[in-house]
């Protein structure tokens, strides 16, 4: 038995916490052997860290073009028909970046002497054993150089699309859910660039992803259907995986937006009232930002279409920073208002006597109301008879 157990280093260029296989170095295991890592630790790599000749290898579109390089593990006199009597064992080993068990050395696609039948990948997963009880919600157990973008679903990712259709208005902010992959699909945090078929000015051309899946922002300037193509900065952003969004910008403004040649924004006419800021959010709707020292009230109805009054009247909207869109309006009131000019009370509640706030109804205010509306009612009959009216 071989082992390798608290190895490694915490700064940022280093590789392998236990082995680190340069050029042609390879791994040869023994008949009869186990070779255990253990609560190893690096940047890249925290078990074993191979460095690859020719990271191209990854680039699924140019794999069959390329010669299989050496396996970095060779298992000389082994013979699978009898099984394998050796043993590649990774048990909490922990890596910053990525590949917390390997990163580099290709896996799926290299040559292992003497064993021509089989593929190395099924080699491979017959000779590892995890052991590991690392989180890797924020990692991966192996990975290589990024080569393939995978979309995300609930901060899961999601390798099998690749394609994305997208209906856009112009200058909406589009949010895509991505993280960026190794071999084995193993996430490695990357630079993903963005290019468009028509070469329209596209936004945040440049972004870097993380150990999970990363938000990235687009806004598509441009009244055509753009193809907006996403690769991982590397070896294989010519030839790697893409993840391509389908953006149509031909959707008309929605109200409030004007249907300006360029974004859809907020309408100048509608600046006089105050409306600096109209953000489109997901979906249709149109987010309005009003400031704490502004009075207008704005609201939407088929009839009369966008209703704008300068000012509220007082204390029936709110006197701090609120955002709402156009299908609730009712954010801009205060004191449980509602309506036009926040003028009505909102379901279950009534206007306090006294005070332009409206409040609960409740059985027990009714009968407080009672008691000084009668007492009132016997002191005016009593009023009438002394005074003979």
């Amino acid at each position: 038995n071989i082992s390798f157990v608290n190895n490694g280093h915490n700064t940022e260029d280093s590789r392998g916490g236990a082995v680190y296989f340069y050029i042609s170095s390879t791994l040869s295991i023994l008949p009869n052997t186990t070779v255990c890592l253990e609560n190893n630790h690096a940047n890249l790599g925290g078990a074993i860290y191979v460095y690859d000749v020719n990271p191209s290898i990854y680039c699924t579109h140019i794999t069959r073009y390329i010669p299989k390089p050496k396996c970095f593990f060779q298992l000389p006199g082994q013979n699978l028909h009898r099984g394998l009597d050796v043993q590649l064992v990774f048990k909490n080993n922990s890596a910053d970046t990525a590949g917390s068990a390997l990163y580099g050395g290709v896996v799926d696609n290299c040559k292992l002497a003497g064993l021509y039948s089989n593929s190395s990948g099924e080699v491979f997963d017959m000779l590892v054993r995890n052991e590991d009880d690392t989180d890797y919600s924020t990692t991966s157990k192996i990975s290589s150089h990024p080569f393939r973008i995978c979309p995300c679903e609930n901060n899961i990712p999601d390798c099998s699309k690749s394609n994305t259709v997208l209906s856009v208005y112009r200058g909406e902010s589009y949010q895509v859910s991505v993280v960026v992959v190794g071999q084995r699909e193993g996430i490695v945090p990357a630079n993903v660039m963005s290019a468009n078929e028509c070469n329209l000015l596209c936004s945040q051309t440049v972004q870097k992803t993380s150990k999970t899946c990363t938000t990235l922002y687009y806004t598509v300037s441009s009244q055509k259907n753009v193809t907006l193509e996403l690769y991982a900065d590397g070896h294989c952003s010519t030839f790697g995986d893409k993840l391509v969004l389908q953006l149509n910008g031909t959707k008309d403004c929605p109200v409030i937006l004007g249907n300006h040649s360029i974004n859809c924004i907020c309408d100048q006419a509608h600046k006089k009232y105050g409306i600096e800021l109209c953000t489109i959010t997901k979906g249709e709707s149109v987010q309005i930002t009003r400031s704490a020292n502004e009075t207008f009230w704005v609201g939407y109805n088929q009839s009369d279409g966008l209703v704008f009054h300068p000012r509220c009247p007082f204390d029936y909207c709110v006197n701090h920073i609120v955002h709402f869109t156009l299908d609730n309006i009712d954010m801009q009131c205060a004191f449980n208002r509602s309506g036009l000019l926040c003028g009505a009370c909102n379901e279950g509640y009534s206007l306090g006597l006294g005070t332009f706030q409206c409040m609960e109804c409740s059985n027990d205010n009714n009968l407080a109301l009672l008691v000084p509306f009668a007492l009132m009612g016997v002191a005016l009959v009593f009023l009438l008879l002394v005074c003979k009216l």
